[in-house]
């Protein structure tokens, strides 16, 4: 607790010197709309939110959202391999599955295992990802815990683009777009033979999106086949992975219909005996929402969802769970002061009912300086696995399992020292507790149980600079103890530090360069906190060129040929090359 307040003591002096100085207003603001599910100026949220550019998806050179991420504030990006490998994203310390995943506002999580496939979800389409690192159960509901990401994809633009690229381990990536002002469509391909055996990857990902007047449409088709090689004490030069994901969005006027499937297949291929896995689920629903002004001062938004999850595997059987929703969100501007409060009902078919509530604050306080506090309340309801799980040897699921619940507190600080310059230094403290965890109850028999809290308390600053239209530079750092109180031991992969910085340039005829490095502390694998990851540091670099209408990319990632394992003996690839064209 001490060295949390002290962090947060020298961050604030570091950021605040600008204090006393007078600076002019921002002439443009970045809008956000997850944070509140209506559009606000991120300026105005009084929730911690961080937001990745479609701008800064092409200089990072990333292909899914995992590697979007890495660089972002507060985001724990936790990785097997590299592309198609099973990677994790959390926020704050929290678990995966506490992490709500949106795709144009709709859920990506999955009602089975819980938690979001990152290496899934390919961000060629992106117009913008949302982080919004909060509870935010009082508008989402479920698995909103640690906060939301919300992936934002284009809207219909006259277009036709081919993005192309070609490097190390057999990798390339072809990328055609079209579109005219009221549809686009975009078909990708992406492969790589991987730098492991077995480690091969190959998908194809397809993405339509429609608007007419009050009507939008968005629909996706992913194929992901993969080589699965395990890890270093326990690999596998056979097993092999089959994802088939696909949703399809309707909104007219804020009614929205959604329907979502993930079909994913597993097999061994063992030599002695054949195991298969099937993991397949469907999410289907109805929400709508609307706002109202009362007074000048004031903005209602209220709504409802009904979803619907069902899953089907050889391990869980079939099952369906029914959730229906009513949510508030109410917004007083105060002139200097604003705030915002939350609350939403949920009836679960299992769980019951569950009620969230939110409240935050924004104050602006002095020349561009704003302060922010606010606290929330958010659950998690056990998926399908954790309640109905069985196999052959006596482990299996527990149908009696209660929500692990969470209460959070953030205090934020952010000065706008310049047109360009931004400071921001946040504290968070969260406790959950009815965290579930699988059990030993007798020898080689497992069961989840509802038997531990945590908590987690951190300090975030980071540092932002518009050098020009297409030139920025970032620094931001983390530094957080998250302890699982029932033990006293560290929570797993939840390092105390990390680091992340990052410049990028673009001359006036088109020439340009960006440089990332990337710093994370050791972390634990194990509960018991006997199995240590040791800390590294990557850098990669990216060079670009505008040759008439196309562009020509040239990345050295990992540049420095860095020796690491994201998770525990699981090693991640050393330098690698790659060349683009971009027409």
């Amino acid at each position: 607790m001490n060295k949390v307040f002290f962090c947060f003591f020298l961050c604030c002096l570091f950021g605040v010197p600008a204090l006393a100085a007078s600076a002019p207003t921002f002439r443009g603001e970045e809008v956000i709309v997850t944070a509140s599910r209506i559009p606000q100026p991120r300026w105005s949220s009084p929730y911690s939110t961080s937001v990745v550019t479609t701008q800064d998806v092409q200089a990072m050179g990333a292909e899914n959202l995992g590697e979007a991420l890495q660089y972002s504030l507060g985001v724990d990006y936790k990785n097997t391999g590299w592309w198609g490998a099973t990677s994790s994203l959390k926020l704050r310390s929290s678990t995966y599955q506490q992490v709500l995943v949106l795709v144009n506002g709709r859920r990506a999580n999955s009602p089975l295992m819980g938690g979001a496939a990152s290496e899934d979800i390919l961000v060629g389409d992106i117009q913008k990802i949302e982080v919004v690192r909060f509870p935010a159960s009082s508008i989402y509901g479920s698995d909103a815990m640690g906060g939301v990401i919300n992936v934002i994809t284009k809207p219909p633009a006259k277009k036709l683009g081919l993005d192309m690229l070609w490097g190390d381990f057999n990798s390339q990536k072809y990328l055609l777009q079209a579109g005219n002002e009221l549809a686009a469509f975009s078909a990708e391909y992406l492969k790589t033979a991987g730098y492991r055996v077995n480690g091969d990857y190959a998908a194809q990902n397809y993405f339509a999106t429609a608007a007419f007047d009050l009507l939008k449409m968005d629909l996706g088709y992913y194929i992901g086949d993969r080589g699965v090689p395990g890890s270093t004490v326990y690999p596998s030069s056979t097993a092999r992975q089959t994802d088939h994901n696909s949703y399809v969005n309707f909104n007219v006027a804020g009614l929205g219909l959604f329907y979502e499937e993930k079909l994913q297949s597993y097999n061994a291929h063992l030599t002695t005996t054949e195991t298969d896995s099937l993991y397949n689920c469907w999410t289907y629903g109805v929400d709508w929402q609307n706002s109202v002004n009362l007074l000048k001062n004031r903005l209602l938004t209220y709504g409802f969802e009904w979803r619907e999850d069902r899953g089907d595997s050889l391990a869980v059987g079939n099952h369906t769970i029914d959730n229906q929703a009513l949510f508030l969100e109410d917004e007083t501007d105060f002139g200097d002061w604003k705030f915002e409060w939350g609350l939403r009902g949920d009836r679960q078919s299992v769980i019951g009912d569950n009620l969230s509530a939110r409240a935050g604050l924004v104050y602006d306080w002095i020349a561009n300086t704003q302060l922010r506090c606010s606290f929330g309340q958010a659950y998690r309801a056990p998926t399908l696995n954790d309640l109905y799980y069985t196999d052959p040897w006596g482990s299996h699921g527990n149908p009696n399992l209660q929500p692990e619940r969470s209460a959070s507190l953030d205090l934020g600080l952010t000065r706008k020292v310049d047109f360009q310059t931004r400071v921001t230094v946040n504290y968070f403290l969260t406790h959950t507790s009815n965290l579930i965890q699988w059990v030993e109850t007798s020898p080689w028999i497992w069961e989840p149980q509802n038997i531990a809290s945590s908590r987690a308390e951190g300090v975030e600053f980071e540092f932002t600079r518009d050098l020009s239209n297409n030139s920025a530079a970032f620094l931001n750092y983390t530094y957080q103890q998250a302890v699982n109180l029932s033990t006293g031991k560290k929570l797993v992969y939840s390092p105390e530090n990390k680091l992340n910085l990052g410049v990028r340039y673009e001359s006036k005829d088109g020439l340009g360069s960006a440089l990332y490095a990337r710093y994370v502390g050791e972390r634990y694998d194990d509960e018991n906190n006997t199995r240590l990851v040791p800390s590294y540091t990557t850098i990669d670099l990216k060079l670009w060129q505008k040759v008439g209408e196309a562009l020509v990319t040239l990345a050295a990632d990992n540049l420095a040929n860095t020796q690491y394992e994201d998770t525990l003996n699981y090693p991640m690839p050393g330098r690698r090359y790659s060349v683009g064209v971009k027409l």
